[in-house]
């Protein structure tokens, strides 16, 4: 009997332990709760008046688009809830998430942007310049990254557009001019939400005259020399020993290479395409979530639809080519990718890169995904996108493992029973064969009268026999 009790409480105890230190590791990474968000429309061109109403808010209100820019701010009523205007910034065409945080709750909508925007600007200043002078361009009208070409291909600059212009999309660089033949040039800027051009005119330097030598001076005739004597040769000396040769198969000492081979492969194999990814923001230990990838030169409508993925699809501009490579890493996942990671990329259509990540460990655990240009399997242009994705502990978890290691626990369970039974043994036979270890049972403190009175016997009373009677 005494046995059973002890398995039962050590039972009860690990259960206990386990629950606590899972419950210990939901705490630490619980989020926010969730609150509702809705906008209207939900769908539009850039530029497009959007309302955002919810309810489980309090206090200040913040909306971002894509997580970057804040896009409008604002406070809930007594109530929690919210309504907020907001103009939708030049974007990608395609599914943005519009994001509301407050003190209380957070929420979560998608914005589908329809429709090209509007054609973007460029100038340049000065119009006009010489090789290797610098030219500043600017204009309005883009978003994310820009990439300035010049019109023979090669890439002058790549820029990222300040999220604080993001509502007119203005920009401003300096580029060198490259050296290139005297007259008209066309500098073209490039990024997901349009393009622009400009025309510089290249202004050959002015030929510098050779520095004017003067005549050689006049030369004197030698002087006359008196005839003399003939001296006495000597001994003819030892003519110099000629260098040896080199070995017939000796390597010749070629410097070494520059940087004009990368940038020619820079410019011929590599340029500005876009990118859709749609990574989990949330995900809980031991759940797998399908992450997508799909890179392309150019956007259109069907680049994100139809992503096998639970995340919200992001859209970014990045440099491609025609061999890609796509690798995703994080050390607290165990990632299993289906296909290859090295796909040629066609001219007209996307490739698709497809994995399935399950989290091994909670908390705020990074996943990296690498995107790599390759020529003739030499690594020229790479980039690396960074998530940060909350990991739950799944409660489920608890159970899988205590089921998948019950041996283990009955056996542990077992040792522990038994290494108690017998230490309760042997101290039981100890306090036989001392007496000085029986501990007396505890007694209440009685008087003499009272003693005497339970141990004396109660006097002997006889016992009447009654007669009853029968009437009749």
């Amino acid at each position: 009997m005494s046995c059973g009790i002890v398995l039962i409480a050590v039972v009860g105890f690990l259960l206990l332990c386990l629950g606590a230190h899972g419950l210990a590791q939901t705490v630490g990474t619980r989020a926010q709760p969730a609150a509702s968000l809705s906008l209207t429309p939900s769908s539009g061109n850039p530029e497009t008046t959007v309302t955002a109403s919810g309810n489980g808010y309090c206090q200040s209100v913040a909306l971002s688009w894509d997580g970057r820019s804040t896009v409008a701010r604002g406070k809930a009523d007594e109530n929690g809830a919210i309504s907020l205007t907001f103009t939708v910034p030049r974007a990608a065409a395609g599914p943005h998430a519009v994001t509301s945080v407050s003190p209380c709750g957070k929420g979560k909508a998608i914005f589908t942007v329809i429709g090209p925007p509007r054609g973007a600007t460029l100038s340049l200043t000065p119009s006009s310049a010489s090789p290797q002078t610098t030219v500043t361009a600017s204009g309005k009208g883009y978003c994310q990254s820009v990439t300035l070409s010049w019109d023979d291909g090669r890439t002058l600059l790549t820029g990222m557009v300040d999220d604080t212009a993001v509502e007119d999309g203005a920009i401003s660089f300096t580029f060198t001019v490259p050296r290139s033949a005297a007259g008209r040039h066309t500098v073209t800027s490039a990024s997901p939400c349009g393009n622009g051009k400009a025309t510089l005119t290249v202004i050959a330097p002015a030929p510098v005259p050779p520095p004017a030598q003067a005549p050689p001076p006049a030369q004197a005739p030698p002087p006359a020399q008196a005839t003399r004597p003939a001296p006495n040769p000597g001994p003819a000396p030892n003519p110099a020993p000629a260098p040896a040769p080199a070995p017939p198969n000796a390597e010749p000492n070629f410097p070494p290479p520059s940087l004009q081979r990368y940038e020619e492969l820079l410019r011929r194999e590599v340029q500005t395409g876009v990118i859709v990814y749609n990574p989990p923001e949330r995900m809980r230990v031991d759940d797998t979530s399908r992450v997508e990838v799909r890179i392309s030169r150019e956007l259109s409508d069907n680049l994100s639809k139809g992503l096998e993925g639970e995340g919200t699809p992001r859209i970014e501009a990045l440099k491609v080519g025609t061999v890609m490579r796509a690798r995703l890493e994080g050390r607290a996942f165990n990632i299993t990718p289906i296909g290859s990671e090295v796909q040629h990329l066609p001219t007209t259509d996307y490739r698709e890169w497809r994995w399935d990540v399950t989290a091994t460990g909670s908390g705020n655990q990074l996943l990296s995904l690498t995107i790599s240009v390759l020529y003739e399997d030499e690594m020229i242009e790479e980039k690396v996108f960074e998530r940060h994705i909350d990991v739950a502990v799944n409660p489920f978890s608890i159970w899988t493992w205590l089921i998948s290691n019950w041996v283990a626990v009955v056996a542990s369970l077992g040792v522990v029973g038994t290494l108690y039974e017998i230490y309760r043994r042997r101290r039981s036979e100890g306090s036989r064969n001392d007496p000085d270890l029986e501990i007396p049972s505890p007694r209440l403190p009685v008087s003499p009268d009272a003693a005497n009175a339970h141990s004396a016997k109660p006097p002997y009373r006889k016992r009447r026999r009654v007669r009853h009677s029968r009437r009749t």
